[in-house]
């Protein structure tokens, strides 16, 4: 499968934010003593091992209701801060690569769920698309520390705030530009939204309850109806119709084929198109359609 060009900016804000934390990293190790180095290795140690507590004692609760684009925003935009009030504040550099280290596992972790996510629905393959990742993370960290550890150890305070803040501006580019929240549903909408399994055959062949499909008739016309005249797409139709019989998006996502992202791709855009922000504003519009079929 071609990879399209989507795939290519998620590996460059990849190779960036990798490259980015590893100059902070490479200067602190250069400029710290070796003491200090291992103290800091052994805290993002314990922080990772504190994540990973906290996802297990949580049933991994509270990461299933955040999405991952808002992890992957505030740990870019946590790296940034950090950059931009470390540069002008001075803060002692073995804390500020021991918070750095942590984000950057973070992100680490980020990066292979959206690989895995690439692969999953774009049925790129997995090799190659993993391989590329690994390729992005390597190259941005060997770049980075070379900066780090090469050129910023002999520059001043002067310049090393300018070129932290210039950092910083860089993950914030990507975050919000090259790289952003657009991205993700693009990446997480099937390219084949009718692709059929077993499971959709299964449940296209259940046997249908006619007295409740006669009752129902006219409400899907008036769904039908309203989708028409707002140009929903033929799929996005299919998601007003169950959105305005109350079902939940993992419902839907269930019923349809199709993942959870996609879902709330699709609801963002009926709302946009029906110009509403609420599922009641929705369940109105269909109703007052309805009622203008007696």
């Amino acid at each position: 499968t071609a990879l399209p060009a989507l795939f290519w900016r998620m590996l460059a804000a990849i190779l960036v934010f990798s490259a980015t934390v590893s100059v902070v990293r490479g200067y602190c190790t250069q400029t710290s003593l070796p003491s200090a180095t291992i103290i800091n290795a052994n805290i993002i140690m314990l922080l990772m091992v504190l994540m990973v507590l906290l996802l297990l004692l949580s049933g991994f609760c509270f990461f299933k209701q955040m999405p991952l684009y808002k992890l992957y925003l505030f740990t870019m935009v946590g790296v940034a801060l950090l950059l931009a009030v470390a540069a002008l504040l001075h803060l002692d550099n073995n804390y500020v690569s021991a918070i750095v280290g942590f984000l950057n596992e973070l992100f680490n972790l980020i990066a292979w769920c959206l690989l895995a996510f690439f692969v999953f629905e774009r049925r790129a393959g997995a090799i190659m698309v993993f391989g590329f990742g690994l390729g992005a993370l390597t190259a941005g960290a060997l770049a980075g520390r070379t900066v780090g550890v090469l050129l910023l150890a002999e520059l001043n305070t002067a310049s090393l705030v300018i070129v932290f803040v210039a950092l910083a501006f860089l993950i914030l580019l990507f975050a919000v530009f090259i790289f952003s929240e657009k991205s993700y549903d693009r990446i997480f909408a099937s390219v084949d939204e009718y692709r059929l399994d077993l499971q959709s055959l299964a449940f296209m062949a259940a046997p249908v309850d006619k007295s409740r499909s006669e009752q129902n008739r006219p409400w899907i016309e008036a769904c039908r109806r309203t989708g028409e005249r707002s140009s929903c797409t033929s799929r996005e139709m299919e998601v007003l119709i169950q959105l305005s019989q109350g079902r939940s998006p993992e419902t839907i996502a269930q019923r349809l084929n199709i993942s959870l992202n996609t879902v709330r791709t699709h609801t963002r855009s009926i709302y946009g198109k029906l110009d509403i922000h609420s599922h009641q504003e929705l369940v109105a519009i269909v109703e007052a359609e309805r009622k203008s079929l007696d």
